[in-house]
């Protein structure tokens, strides 16, 4: 599979609109290429929603206009297909670019500031935060990692 990569302004479709998937093409807003960290973390979770394709007619759902007449119901369910369509992409992201190998390994080191977490790995407070969200979904209840176990404090 060849994914194509493009940089545009995007601003002028949305002001806070980074990035978007559209098959194989993936479009970047220009200003990420100044931001290497956060340009990194974007790319992988748009590569992310070309190996895992939204469900069809998602794209739809951004479109302006595209709320115009839906009842609550109508709402919450593509509120919903769409919420399931970027965890998906973030869990291949952050899988990627934090693999649980390496997060447990160096969790295993001690405790470490947030910030140290970030650089150590690269990538952003936000993406860092979903990683440890994804890992805490996927243990028992009860039994789930917490925050003081992992991030130091001071």
């Amino acid at each position: 599979m060849l994914i194509k990569l493009q940089f545009k302004n995007l601003q002028d479709k949305h002001p806070q609109l980074l990035a978007y998937t559209s098959g194989t093409i993936i479009t970047l807003y220009t200003s990420l290429q100044d931001n290497p960290r956060k340009y990194k973390c974007i790319l992988a979770e748009e590569i992310g929603h070309v190996l895992y394709p939204p469900v069809p007619g998602h794209v739809s759902y951004h479109i302006a206009g595209a709320w115009t007449g839906l009842d609550y119901t109508s709402r919450g369910n593509i509120e919903y297909l769409v919420s399931k369509d970027e965890r998906r992409a973030l869990k291949f992201a952050t899988g990627l670019l934090i693999p649980d190998h390496a997060f447990w390994e160096y969790a295993d080191r001690g405790l470490h500031h947030i910030w140290d977490w970030c650089e150590y790995f690269d990538v952003e407070k936000w993406f860092f935060e979903m990683k440890v969200g994804f890992i805490r979904a996927g243990q028992p209840p009860g039994n789930r990692l917490k925050w003081r176990q992992i991030v130091s404090r001071t």
